[in-house]
């Protein structure tokens, strides 16, 4: 009696458990190919992709490491899982004669199982061209799909997600008749408000105002203003950036 390909249930649960255990990537992501016909890094999937587009220098769309990923199907999909909140997510796009009406998805889900999209690309540029989203603070998984092809394929690069974290004032100084106050890690394109408080303590809460709002540009982030007229104020700053929501 042949018993080739058949597992008992103990066994069966033990690849499971493996399988699940190496699922997860660990923020921030990055991965720049290989994408087709390739094992994917913990974390990721392909699915159905066809062999990287080499692109001019053999370095895909971003000019780093290996080709980029050739969607050329209905259905193909890359995705990746990752173990905390993002900031947001970059990556390099390029569409090969599209035809407008086909279309490519950006989504996000919390569990894997529910997406909503993140983005929709009905006709992706002719030229490699750098974006970024703000998923969801709540999202744990990203995926990329092309959900209808008419005729032509998309190419994908360069897929960046960055951790989210609270931001905290580094340093608050006054000289020269004006306040400096910085912030040490900004992610790229989030929004940063600075907001003052006369007094920590209220009848009711305390009174904080807007003072202004910046982007974020990935490193030290810096407020500079004339100094206050009273001369106790209280200083905090707040990532106030619109990411798009999961339902």
């Amino acid at each position: 009696m042949c018993h080739c390909g058949t597992f008992g249930p103990g066994v069966l649960a033990g690849l499971l458990m493996a399988r699940l255990a190496m699922g997860q990537a660990a923020l921030p992501v990055f991965h720049s190919g290989p994408w087709g016909f390739t094992t994917a890094p913990d974390g990721w999937t392909f699915s159905g992709l066809g062999p990287d587009y080499a692109g001019p220098d053999g370095h895909g769309l971003d000019g780093v490491d290996g080709g980029a990923a050739k969607f050329d199907d209905s259905g193909d999909t890359i995705s990746v899982h990752f173990d905390g909140p993002p900031a947001s997510v970059a990556y390099w796009i390029r569409g090969y004669t599209v035809l407008s009406g086909a279309v490519f998805r950006v989504e996000q889900s919390a569990d894997g199982s529910d997406w909503n999209t993140l983005h929709t690309w009905t006709n992706p540029p002719a030229d490699a061209a750098w974006t970024s989203h703000f998923p969801s603070l709540e999202a744990r998984h990203l995926r990329w799909i092309y959900a209808e092809k008419i005729t032509g394929n998309v190419g994908l690069d360069g897929v960046a997600v960055r951790a989210w974290t609270e931001p905290g004032l580094a340093a608050v100084s006054a000289t020269g008749g004006l306040l400096r106050a910085a912030i040490p890690d900004g992610s790229l394109n989030r929004t940063y408000r600075l907001e003052q408080a006369d007094a920590l303590t209220h009848p009711t809460a305390v009174d904080w105002q807007n003072v202004e709002e910046k982007q974020g540009a990935d490193g030290l982030l810096e407020w500079t203003l004339p100094l206050p007229t009273n001369r106790l104020r209280f200083y905090r700053v707040r990532d106030v950036t619109v990411g798009m929501p999961l339902p």
